[in-house]
């Protein structure tokens, strides 16, 4: 099964050592417990190692006895296989595919989702989408420029792939996670907020910088709109709010 993992800078979890392209097994597996965990859901990831302090993320694959906790949260297996390293950016492009790939099949891209139950998991590959989303624990992916995206829920995790997306939380808990250029995020005190800057590398458009923060209220305020410009986290301009 294909999952997701975090770990710390220096390729540790939980006190084992781990190293891509590594294979490791164990006799036993049950979640929280022992046995090697991943996550189904890319950014449910953040739960266990936020984008900070140089934690790294890679995609794995898990085999043997494989336990799922439910509501897509941790999975647990008796063997793992540690694919490469994919970091920020490539965590929160899976989770918009991941989300695609919960909603919708081949040939459907709706350019507007509304949802108002909990545990939505909403996909869009539109340009100019609009998505709302009202219920508790929502995964929200988006990978079509000019997006507009709201989550009044909480636990919602939206990850953003669009440029020139707009994105609004207002629940708590939140983490919001774009991967697109001249993106704008307003959240809550307790968000963990994770901006994308572009630039020209050699005649190329190219990710030249990642900026992740937690609004927590003094320096990074509660309903402000946030962008990254220079490698600094900035208020957005005011013709953008």
């Amino acid at each position: 099964m294909k999952a997701y993992k975090g770990f710390n800078n220096d390729m540790t979890c939980r006190g084992f050592q781990y190293e891509e392209g590594g294979e490791y097994e164990t006799d036993r597996a049950e979640v929280c417990e022992c046995g090697f965990h991943a996550c189904e859901a890319p950014l449910k990831v953040w739960d266990f190692y936020p984008p900070v302090d140089g934690n790294r993320f890679c995609e794995v694959e898990q085999d043997g006895d494989v336990k799922n906790e439910g509501a897509d949260g941790k999975s647990v297996s008796t063997k793992i296989k540690i694919g490469a390293e994919i970091g920020i950016p490539g965590l929160v492009k899976a989770h918009v595919e991941w989300c695609k790939k919960q909603t919708m099949d081949a040939t459907k891209t709706p350019d507007m989702t509304d949802k108002g139950g909990d545990f939505a998991k909403i996909g869009s590959s539109g340009d100019f989408a609009q998505i709302g989303s009202s219920g508790d624990y929502a995964q929200i992916g988006s990978s079509g420029n000019s997006a507009q995206i709201g989550s009044s829920g909480d636990f919602a995790k939206i990850g953003s792939s669009c440029d020139y997306a707009k994105i609004e939380c207002t629940g708590k808990n939140a983490v919001v996670a774009c991967a697109g250029a001249n993106t704008i995020v307003k959240a809550p005190v307790g968000a963990w907020i994770c901006l994308s800057e572009y630039g020209k590398v050699k005649g190329e458009i190219v990710c030249v910088g990642m900026n992740a923060f937690r609004i927590d209220g003094k320096k990074y305020k509660p309903d402000t709109w946030y962008t990254l410009k220079g490698g600094k986290v900035v208020k957005a301009e005011e013709g953008k709010e």
